[in-house]
């Protein structure tokens, strides 16, 4: 076993970086392939997986592949009772080291098959945080053809409890991110109820919004506050009065000003979770302009919070095309072109250009 002062050195790096980074649910599968791609090449190994257990379908699933031929495997799965030295770590919840697999009959050949690549031996450790085993890590062959060591082992379990917490905490995030979204749909169409308009007007505001997020590349947090954020752009409304909402004609300077009061109560009655910090704020300042001009702070440009700005022209466009009691809407040639001139004085052009790409792939669809 190698116990240089390097090696080991570098090995407490590893694990202190590492625990620290598994922390976060930001990108769970960003965080999986960081690490099993850190402990392969501290470790010396040619190849690593993670495979993640399916309680409900009792199965497992490669969740993260890497080495010659690893992506072929990308969410390949199997039955957990299915003969394989994956599904025996995570049934038994013991870790393994093989020195030739194919002498051990737990070995399952046709991983090689589908990859391509040859294993020799291996290192498996199950992963576990706080209830049953949730998965398991691999490491494959040793570069210098060496088996697997004790030392090797210890380091890949101390790394597998917070893999398996990170894992742990990433699926409660999601579920509790869909009772939020569940309850922000309740929130909308409770608005629906006082104002028609903005009911189908919310769901093509968010349509529009998560398009140009996606052409933006948007992931995590900048996400969700365009996912949330766009739903309950509106949800203020619930404290204007209704008769303002419904009035079927222009509204008076002290009515405008009650309208304009929503932003700031749709803020209010956003929850304060972590999870929709980035809504609170795309449903404060999606009125604002990017010159400055707009309300309730007077940000401008990039002192707007993203989403703010996505929704603010997905909104607008939405509004302009729309009919109202009090006259019909804009043809959709002449809204875009609207969008285009306000270019960088109501709205960020860098928006209003991936709207307008966009807009222009649909419509060629």
């Amino acid at each position: 076993m190698d116990t240089s002062p390097e090696l080991l050195d570098a090995k407490l790096r590893l694990l202190y970086d590492l625990s620290a980074a598994l922390g976060s649910v930001a990108d769970l599968d960003a965080l999986l392939r960081q690490t099993v791609e850190a402990a392969a090449r501290v470790l010396h190994a040619e190849a690593g997986s993670v495979l993640l257990v399916d309680d409900e379908r009792r199965e497992l699933m490669f969740e993260v592949a890497t080495g010659p031929g690893g992506p072929r495997l990308a969410h390949v799965h199997f039955p957990l009772d299915e003969v394989s030295i994956a599904g025996w770590v995570a049934t038994n919840a013991r870790p393994v080291r093989i020195v030739d697999v194919r002498g051990d009959p737990r070995w399952a050949q046709r991983f090689d098959d589908v990859t391509g690549f040859t294993t020799r031996s291996m290192l498996c450790v199950p992963l576990i945080a706080r209830g049953p085993t949730v998965g398991v890590i691999q490491l494959l062959n040793k570069r210098s053809g060496e088996p697997f060591d004790e030392g090797d082992e210890r380091l890949l379990l101390a790394l597998a409890g917070p893999m398996a917490t990170a894992i742990e905490n990433a699926r409660l995030y999601r579920a509790l991110a869909g009772a939020y979204l569940d309850t922000l749909h309740a929130l909308a169409a409770a608005v629906e109820e006082k104002d028609n308009y903005t009911a189908e007007h919310i769901q093509r505001v968010s349509s529009f919004s998560l398009g140009v997020a996606g052409v933006l590349g948007l992931e995590g947090a900048d996400l969700d506050a365009v996912q949330y954020g766009s739903v309950l752009h509106d949800v203020g409304k619930i404290g204007v009065d209704a008769r303002v909402l419904r009035k079927p004609g222009p509204l008076t300077p002290k009515e405008w000003t009650e309208v304009r009061r929503h932003v700031e109560i749709g803020a209010r009655l956003v929850p304060r979770a972590t999870l929709l910090q980035g809504a609170r704020l795309c449903v404060r300042h999606h009125h604002e302009r990017f010159d400055g001009g707009g309300y309730p702070d007077g940000l401008a440009a990039q002192g707007i919070p993203l989403s703010a700005r996505i929704v603010a022209v997905a909104d607008s466009y939405d509004a302009m095309t729309s009919d109202r009691s009090y006259r019909r809407g804009l043809s959709v040639a002449e809204t875009l072109e609207r969008l285009r001139g306000g270019s960088g004085d109501q709205w960020d052009p860098e928006v209003v250009r991936c709207f307008l790409a966009l807009h222009d792939e649909l419509s060629r669809e």
